[in-house]
């Protein structure tokens, strides 16, 4: 593969997989697939609503290593997209031993909690929200790249993880937009995913920090708390 074969648009944060040849029969000659992180976060068909896919614009894009089949993927609308925002170019692009490939995308949420925490109602990141909190969004594809189907979010705030303690919100520093904003949005933050390939299925773990319920900048207080998982 020349670099002719080969080219991403501008981007700030890019990621990188390789399907190997022989592996999957959607791309017998084996296939390198990368993510831009504008196409995320500014990108003109976003990926709360879906990306049609093809040979334009797409979060990743890919081309088999004989130099054929350049493809931008399609990908699956969420199921509540005003609850969901891309607000961060934080992602991962993982290849599984099958050739199944993950997209993890850092997301802002407001999606309902139940039980509905105290801060619900009074957290928001400027215009989003209530109830604003950052998790991670999940795509599995299992066809070279050519189409992702949306599996889950990740939400910080979930009480079976953690007690939903990760999504605790902050202090807010800025002015607000919304008049009801009292904190602002907590959650996880800079997640970094790692597949254990020796396992026979492919492990998956993610690491991130919880930036929610940090001090207030300038007071006295006996620790700043961090907490990473």
């Amino acid at each position: 593969m020349s670099p002719d074969d080969f080219q991403i648009d501008i981007g700030g944060e890019f990621d990188a997989v390789v399907i190997p040849p022989g592996l999957k029969k959607e791309c017998p000659p084996g296939r390198v697939l990368a993510s831009n992180d504008w196409q995320i976060t500014d990108g003109s068909a976003p990926l709360s609503t879906g990306i049609i896919g093809g040979t334009g614009d797409s979060v990743v894009i890919g081309r088999n290593f004989d130099g054929t089949n350049r493809i931008a993927a399609k990908f699956d609308a969420v199921p509540n997209p005003d609850d969901h925002k891309w607000g961060t170019s934080d992602h991962d692009l993982l290849s599984l031993p099958d050739g199944t490939v993950l997209l993890l995308a850092g997301v802002f949420l407001k999606t309902p909690i139940s039980p509905k925490p105290a801060w619900f109602d009074t957290t928001f990141r400027l215009e989003f929200g209530p109830g604003a909190r950052s998790g991670v969004s999940v795509w599995r594809s299992v066809d070279c790249g050519v189409s992702f189907q949306w599996v889950s979010d990740l939400d910080s705030a979930d009480p079976a993880f953690e007690n939903g303690d990760c999504g605790l919100p902050q202090f807010v520093t800025y002015s607000p937009v919304d008049p009801r904003q009292r904190w602002d949005m907590g959650g996880t933050d800079g997640q970094k995913a790692q597949v254990r390939v020796a396992a026979p299925d492919g492990d998956l773990w993610l690491v991130h920090q919880c930036v929610g319920y940090h001090p207030k900048m300038g007071r006295p207080s006996l620790s700043s708390i961090q907490t990473t998982l």
